[in-house]
């Protein structure tokens, strides 16, 4: 398992992430909102680290009923970027994008797994600021 520390651009097709959905959203689209654009997520490793990942428009019906808030998966396959936009839900150096060869299975939480349990993570105004 690769811990999302780890992840960076040379991320290889065999690495396998362990994360927990903290949080999932919707982003619609601007000229239909009825119509999803695209999906984002806020993904957590054992560690409590947490990354950005985004399902773009093409992906969302190949993954939509795929993933849960709050699920636990296995997820291979991603093409990673700079995390340098100006929304920013993670403090992680890069985000990731869901392939059409992107493969998650969903896993169960065993005795040998241990995430955090607080899922959020808040912050002071000044650090937001920052």
């Amino acid at each position: 398992m690769v811990l999302l520390k780890d992840v960076t651009t040379q991320l290889d097709d065999k690495g396998v992430l362990l994360v927990r959905v903290v949080h999932m959203w919707i982003v619609p689209d601007k000229g239909n909102s009825s119509e999803s654009y695209m999906i984002d997520m806020v993904l957590m490793d054992e560690e409590g680290m947490r990354i950005q990942a985004t399902i773009e428009n093409s992906h969302v019906s190949n993954f939509k009923d795929k993933i849960k808030e709050h699920g636990l998966y296995g997820m291979m396959r991603f093409e990673v970027r700079a995390n340098n936009g100006d929304y920013r839900p993670t403090s992680h150096s890069f985000r990731l994008y869901f392939k059409e060869n992107t493969k998650i299975k969903e896993r169960e939480l065993s005795s040998e797994t241990k995430f955090p349990k607080d899922l959020y993570s808040l912050k002071s105004f000044t650090e937001i600021k920052k």
